[in-house]
């Protein structure tokens, strides 16, 4: 993701980063805290691998949330920050760096072995995409995680079936 955004940044586009991953991408947060150029937000488990403290600054944002979230917690925390953020920034284009390892598929299998999981449904990346849609502003997807082969599927199958 953060070839891509320093890509299209070259290119004089504003770029938005939206990571839903389980984990933080703290590698994508480190390059974007230096660009003025793109804005990065994750929406991730709170104490959780890689251990970042919510530190916001002028282009980047963190959200946490327990272990166990569920669609109803998680879907409120999109709709409360990502248009405000969309509308503050105004980028060019946003890319999204889609972990499905929050499905609840990845929870059951492998909550023990990650320390944590979030326990979502399709029906959150179906929320995301009609917010990312709703804003008109083209956007990209990039796979980030996922490890029950079914989450992964499922995941990309939202994407694919949103405009039904």
């Amino acid at each position: 993701m953060a070839i891509a955004a320093e890509y299209l940044s070259r290119q004089g586009e504003k770029v938005l980063i939206l990571d839903t991953d389980l984990h933080v991408g703290d590698g994508t947060l480190s390059y974007a805290a230096e660009n003025p150029h793109i804005f990065y937000y994750s929406l991730g488990q709170e104490q959780l691998w890689p251990f970042i403290e919510q530190n916001n600054s002028e282009n980047t944002h963190l959200e946490f949330l327990p272990e166990s979230t569920t669609d109803e917690v998680y879907i409120q925390t999109l709709e409360r920050t990502i248009p405000p953020l969309i509308e503050r920034f105004k980028p060019d284009i946003i890319g999204v760096s889609a972990g499905f390892d929050t499905f609840a598929m990845d929870y059951i299998d492998y909550r023990n072995t990650f320390q944590g999981g979030f326990c979502l449904s399709p029906k959150v990346y179906k929320t995301l995409w009609d917010i990312i849609d709703q804003s008109l502003i083209p956007y990209f997807v990039l796979l980030e995680g996922g490890y029950n082969p079914l989450s992964v599927s499922t995941g990309v199958m939202t994407f694919f079936d949103k405009k039904k």
